[in-house]
């Protein structure tokens, strides 16, 4: 070992010279491995997205390549840009996805013609087929199923002709069209699980334009029958305290800065107990979002963020505005990670924590997101917490095209 004080003596040496050794196996990854690595550039030192795809249905396989039997680990919104919208969820029994959506009123089949593709039902019932839905037959003799409502008519009938074969030629069984969803992209779905004291557990979702769907676990959905007068339909909801808590609540008017709590457990009672209702007059614009972090709950409106806080007593919840002019980019770009809610705003990410103040966090995104945002399209930016990876991604649209 040398002294500090000992100068540095040069020594001449030779240093092995190695060009490319093509015996070596490469040490790099195959791509599908890190398939975020992909279709990148770098600008101003900055990591970019960049044109391009990857394929995912690699990564859904084992070492043998059999596809993976895991269990369902969230329930997700998948939305088409146009189309007929239904609840579905994924049977393991069967491996396949099946139709929750809630029914219409069923009609027993009086007559069936396998020759045109039609069943028939007495009376005039073409409100309960509409063109393009999804008729589940049951209790036939071989023609239990489902099929899409080409056309209906009614003439002594109700005629419904529908795309599918039909495999029996004998008429019996009840034929029920699902009560579909109006709603397209822009009618963001929310959902909630909890438990209702009568109910028992359950998933309630609302598109914020139709009835507010609930689902046990069995069976299709069923309409949530919130007891407000003239209730329609709430754009937001979730559970705080034991309380159905809902947003931008619409009755035979839209009062899109009002929230309504249920009485405790009873996610249908709004009128009783210990539920209520109120205006938060000064929310900057619709109320969006209801996300719950640590014991508290924000609210998320269309440019300012407010927090409830349960009290208990007779105020029960105290409700206040804490930040003004967030520009949000939209109901689904925000997300929480426990005791914090993280969401996209127009030129920027910001982690809230339910102080006063909103702590920027996304300056690598920021001059991408001011110079090249769709502010068109920015509404269908949504935010994925990936929980295993422990990161959240963005996917958001740009002007051009990515």
């Amino acid at each position: 070992m040398a002294r500090p004080r000992d100068r540095y003596i040069p020594k001449d040496g030779a240093y092995e010279f190695m060009g490319l050794n093509s015996h070596v196996p490469s040490t790099r990854l195959e791509p599908r491995y890190c398939p975020t690595s992909r279709n990148i550039q770098v600008a101003d030192g900055i990591i970019e997205k960049r044109g391009g795809y990857y394929d995912l249905g690699t990564q859904i396989v084992d070492i043998d390549g059999v596809l993976l039997g895991k269990p369902i680990m969230a329930l997700v919104d998948y939305e088409t840009v146009a189309g007929t919208n239904f609840l579905v969820k994924y049977n393991t029994g069967t491996d396949s996805w099946d139709d929750i959506t809630k029914q219409k009123t069923g009609h027993t089949i009086t007559v069936v013609n396998r020759g045109t593709k039609t069943f028939s039902v007495a009376g005039n019932q073409t409100a309960d087929y509409p063109v393009g839905s999804v008729m589940n037959v049951s209790g036939s003799t071989g023609n239990d199923g489902l099929y899409t409502v080409v056309s209906r008519t009614f003439g002594s009938d109700t005629d419904i002709v529908v795309t599918q074969a039909i495999p029996h030629a004998t008429a019996n069984g009840t034929a029920t069209s699902d009560d579909e969803w109006t709603g397209d992209e822009t009618d963001v779905v929310d959902f909630v699980v909890g438990t209702d004291t009568t109910l028992g557990r359950i998933v309630m979702a609302t598109n914020g334009k139709d009835e507010i769907r609930r689902w046990a676990g069995s069976g299709v959905s069923a309409k949530l029958a919130v007891n407000l007068a003239s209730f329609v339909t709430a754009s937001t909801l979730n559970i705080l305290k034991n309380h159905l808590i809902l947003g931008n609540v619409e009755t035979t008017s839209v009062a899109e800065q009002t929230i309504a709590w249920s009485d405790t457990g009873d996610f249908e009672e709004f009128n009783t107990g210990n539920s209520g209702l109120q205006i938060l007059a000064d929310a900057q614009g619709a109320i969006i979002k209801l996300i719950r972090f640590g014991d508290r709950m924000a609210v998320f409106s269309q440019n300012s963020i407010g927090v409830i806080t349960y009290v208990g007593g007779i105020a029960l919840f105290f409700i206040e505005q804490l930040i003004q002019n967030t520009a949000v980019l939209g109901q689904r770009s925000i997300t929480n990670v426990g005791p914090f809610v993280l969401y996209m705003t127009n030129e920027d990410v910001f982690i809230f924590d339910g102080s006063r103040l909103a702590r920027p966090i996304g300056k690598p995104l920021k001059k991408r997101l001011r110079d090249s945002l769709n502010y068109e399209f920015r509404h269908l930016g949504f935010a994925f917490h990936d929980i295993i990876q422990r990161r959240i991604q963005w996917i958001v649209p740009m002007e051009d095209g990515t």
